[in-house]
């Protein structure tokens, strides 16, 4: 399930693969401590917490992890946020990589879907599974979808090697 997929409705709850960003100890005036963090993936940002009472503090949370979620939106302050009761490492690849690129990495977040597109018309599976592999590497799909594709020509803005590569792709499909 994709992020833009959860029916934001109080008390709606969910279960997803997503992106941990800036993961951040806190403690609210309570004194209840909590881990506040943004849950990313392709389709959407939407902030979360998980409270003491359901974050295993052995479970070390860092920025970008892949992981699984579960819990329930609710309404704070004219904001959805997802209070988490479950939150695990994603132990094998993703079923799509690809959604799990965060929407705030890629300058130009469409082209993920046109990206999303193009792999699904690719017939032969061994093709298909590599270049989703790849994909599924941070070290290489990070910056592939940030760099320009030159630096004084055509595409020559950030996301701009990611359209690039489509353009092509779509040329000879």
């Amino acid at each position: 399930m994709k992020l833009n997929d959860i029916h934001l409705k109080h008390g709606t709850q969910f279960s997803c693969e997503c992106r941990v960003r800036k993961p951040i100890r806190r403690t609210a005036i309570t004194g209840a401590k909590y881990l506040s963090f943004t849950m990313e993936d392709s389709s959407m940002v939407l902030k979360a917490n998980v409270w003491s009472e359901n974050y295993n503090s052995t479970v070390n949370i860092h920025e970008l992890d892949k992981v699984i979620v579960s819990g329930k939106i609710k309404e704070f302050n004219r904001e959805w946020v997802a209070n988490i009761s479950s939150i695990q490492h994603l132990s094998a690849e993703a079923q799509n990589p690809l959604q799990l690129i965060p929407r705030s990495m890629c300058p130009s977040s469409h082209l993920l879907e046109r990206l999303q597109n193009m792999i699904t018309l690719i017939a032969h599976d061994a093709l298909r599974n590599f270049i989703c592999w790849v994909l599924s590497d941070d070290y290489f799909v990070i910056p592939f979808v940030n760099a320009p594709a030159s630096r004084k020509h055509h595409h020559n803005i950030a996301g701009g090697l990611l359209e690039h590569s489509l353009e092509c792709a779509e040329m000879v499909t």
